[in-house]
């Protein structure tokens, strides 16, 4: 298992409202794992006041938080599950990406797709952040790809083995007449 060190700095506005009397259930700012190891880190919403998304509608929700990350390491916003299923809040460019040169303030646009307008209040998880690995990525341009996976097999390099050929045929093979990766 890889590790990964990034650094949070928490904005004057969610420092307000940490122990604000208002909203006495805030004690600390931070992401949050439900349980270690798990993928995404819950992301609180930096409201001064609790706030309504109309059903329909798009709104761009401050979190306190900016994020450095180490060059090679994008943050992902993604929308909760639970938000999603049982409320109809989603995040509207799923997954949204922090580069590890953006350095202000993290927001999220969240989404009502439901016909009910959606309580925001200071400090409710809007989203998770999932961290991820970016690779380095090296672009060759040609005159023509290969049409097919058939041909790109065909013509790959001796390096390409024979137990990846014989996978890809055999995959090939179930999708056969279907659209798009899934086959259907």
């Amino acid at each position: 298992m890889s590790t990964v060190d990034i650094k949070i700095e928490v904005t004057k506005d969610a420092e307000y409202l940490i122990d604000s009397p208002t909203f006495a259930n805030i004690r600390r700012w931070e992401l949050t794992q439900n349980y270690p190891h798990d993928a995404g880190f819950d992301i609180p919403a930096c409201l001064k006041e609790i706030s309504y998304l109309q059903p329909g509608k798009y709104a761009l929700i401050p979190t306190g938080m900016k994020v450095q990350l180490p060059i090679g390491w994008e943050l992902q916003i993604r929308p909760r599950s639970g938000l999603a299923i049982n409320k109809g809040i989603t995040v509207l460019n799923t997954p949204g990406t922090v580069d590890y040169s953006y350095r202000s303030e993290i927001k999220v646009i969240l989404y009502n797709a439901s016909m009910s307008p959606f309580e925001i209040r200071p400090g409710d998880r809007i989203a998770q952040a999932c961290i991820r690995e970016v690779p380095v990525v090296n672009i060759e341009y040609v005159d023509q790809i290969a049409e097919t996976i058939e041909q790109e097999i065909k013509n790959s390099s001796p390096t390409a083995t024979k137990d990846l050929k014989e996978e890809m045929a055999a995959k090939l093979n179930k999708k056969r007449g279907g659209f798009g990766s899934s086959g259907v």
